[in-house]
């Protein structure tokens, strides 16, 4: 017999059992993995932990404060109970959720305070850099375990792709830092291996989480990318993190050559979107700034014309430069320009109206530096 509107038979008639007979989770019903918990904002998580049959936020944020203030980082077991959740919400969520597979490998301390991590995600290598001052500490995550892009001068192009990271492994890559740093952790920055905007949803959901599960907004995530143009419109119009493009060439045929799997978006494309961009802030929203990375590579693109060329290639863009002085690693190319080589390029683009600092190096003798991220070197 089949049901006439639809053309289906009954559920008894199939010999398939009801979804609550089973003692399955829809999720391992479809062949899905658990979700990962530190995935998961509060509200989430609450709707996972329902209370009188409708979503609880106030467990969603319970869960998330012993994550924060009380788990081990990775944490790797749950709690035995939570006087908010209650013993059988917990046991509920563990069928939905799972904690995340991350594991501390090696820690290096650098001489300036810098740490770096080497973890594994699901067995896959990645590094996490934390870089404290006096008064605040940001950290550098990996989106990626190696990185799709291949960037001449960049360490993490000599290592093999191992895949994406989802969004759960990014959080804790920010959480195992705010617990060892000794400053409050203020600032994001999704700078480390891979490239964030070919990882985009775990990207975007990760700075979701940071902001209701952490205590970290978006506006204090940046997330740096090559140039993937397509998802740096997205980025814009669906989130207030702050995006920074890595340039590091001022003519087509250097990029091309220092960068080459970004070539389908040339230069004159990011400019032309960042201009308008620039123009028009979404939804009369306060206007935001991009802010443009440029490594300094002695004898390749550190010279007046580049400079030059710079001021004229940001004209009508809202942009704040970093100048990158190289960080050397083995087997690279390249070398780093003099103090006043730096300083004249600075003062060039500042004279042509550009507001531009020099990052200063940090964690370099534990390869831990912009560029130097690359999984089994300590300096």
């Amino acid at each position: 017999m089949h049901d006439e509107a639809t053309g289906l038979k009954p559920l008894e008639a199939t010999g398939l059992k009801p979804l609550e007979a089973t003692g399955l989770t829809p999720l391992e019903v479809i062949g899905l993995k658990p979700l990962e918990v530190i995935g998961l904002t509060p509200l989430e998580l609450g709707a996972l932990m329902p209370r009188d049959g409708r979503p609880s936020p106030t467990r969603g944020k319970a869960l998330w404060r012993w994550l924060r203030e009380e788990a081990d980082v990775p944490a790797t077991t749950w709690p035995e109970s939570l006087p908010e959740l209650g013993r059988n919400a917990l046991s509920e969520l563990q069928r939905h959720v799972a904690l995340p597979d991350v594991v501390i490998e090696e820690r290096y301390v650098s001489r300036d305070g810098t740490i770096k991590w080497r973890l594994t995600c699901r067995g896959r290598p990645i590094e996490t850099v934390m870089i404290p001052t006096a008064t605040r500490a940001t950290v550098c995550v990996s989106s990626q375990s190696g990185c799709t892009r291949w960037c001449d001068f960049c360490a993490t192009a000599r290592m093999s792709f191992g895949g994406q990271l989802s969004a759960g492994e990014i959080v804790a890559q920010v959480l195992l830092a705010r617990r060892a740093a000794t400053v409050p952790l203020t600032n994001v920055v999704f700078m480390g291996m891979g490239e964030p905007l070919d990882n985009f949803e775990a990207v975007l959901t990760a700075v979701r989480v940071l902001d209701e599960g952490v205590g970290i907004a978006p506006k204090h995530c940046t997330v740096s990318t090559s140039g993937v143009l397509p998802r740096m419109i997205d980025l814009w119009e669906r989130s207030r993190a702050s995006l920074a493009l890595s340039l590091h060439a001022t003519t087509q045929e250097l990029r091309d050559r220092l960068m080459p799997r970004v070539k389908r978006w040339p230069l004159a494309a990011l400019c032309e979107w960042m201009r308008a961009a620039s123009e028009a802030p979404l939804n009369g929203a306060k206007p935001r700034h991009f802010f443009i990375e440029y490594a300094m590579l002695r004898g390749i693109n550190d010279s007046d014309a580049d400079a030059d060329r710079l001021v004229a290639l940001m004209a009508g863009i809202r942009a704040r430069i970093n100048l990158i002085p190289f960080n050397a690693s083995d087997g690279l190319p390249y070398g780093r320009p003099d103090a006043e080589r730096i300083r004249a390029f600075q003062h060039r683009v500042i004279a042509g109206g550009l507001l531009t600092i020099v990052r200063e190096t940090r964690g370099d003798d534990a390869a831990a530096a912009c560029g130097q991220l690359a999984v089994g070197r300590a300096g």
